[in-house]
């Protein structure tokens, strides 16, 4: 036991991995949060919804074992002190989610959702989840494999829901979504 340390900060980007062996999920804790937000990978089980986030959430190569349960979450990427503003609400290049990821009901982000390369062992739920980055990607899964189904049934997009040469195990379903304000090509792209 360490007791109390102002350097955790330091001592979590000096990590290799930070591991949350909890039998049953916590949610996103403290420890979590703070190894993500210096970059460091995760090990975790489940991960429960029911949280307000300011900032990106960072889960970029992270190695979840179980589910991240998002339901009744809300994702916003501009840190209400400073009023900076990032692109990013989710930024998960490389997750590896060995579970599903539950992002509904109830579950909201402003920015984009960035899941490139990421490799999600079971379903993706983005049923009822209502997400804007008007003029930029909403969500983009390029590159992504999800071994089961990604059902997005009565998804309001205000952005761009990008899948290229995404690989899907089961169905892709959209049925009753509204996908609005789409990412417009420029000469740069």
């Amino acid at each position: 036991v360490w007791g109390h340390r102002e350097d955790v900060p330091e001592i979590l980007a000096g990590s290799d991995l930070v591991v949350d062996a909890s039998y049953a999920g916590l949610g996103l804790t403290g420890s979590i949060r703070e190894a993500l937000a210096v970059e460091t990978p995760v090990v975790a089980t489940d991960l429960d919804g029911g949280f307000q986030a300011y900032g990106v959430v960072r889960l970029a190569t992270a190695s979840i074992k179980g589910n991240v349960r998002a339901t009744e979450c809300r994702l916003d990427p501009q840190l209400p002190a400073a009023g900076d503003q990032d692109r990013y609400a989710l930024l998960a290049d490389g997750l590896e989610l060995g579970g599903e990821l539950l992002c509904s009901p109830g579950f909201q982000a402003t920015g984009e959702l960035l899941l490139r390369t990421a490799t999600i062992g079971g379903n993706v739920f983005l049923t009822g989840a209502e997400l804007s980055n008007p003029g930029g990607n909403a969500v983009n899964l390029d590159r992504t494999t999800i071994e089961g189904n990604l059902f997005a049934g009565r998804l309001t997009a205000r952005g761009t829901f990008r899948l290229q040469n995404a690989v899907i195990g089961g169905s892709v379903l959209f049925d009753g979504s509204e996908l609005t304000d789409p990412y417009r090509i420029t000469t740069r792209d």
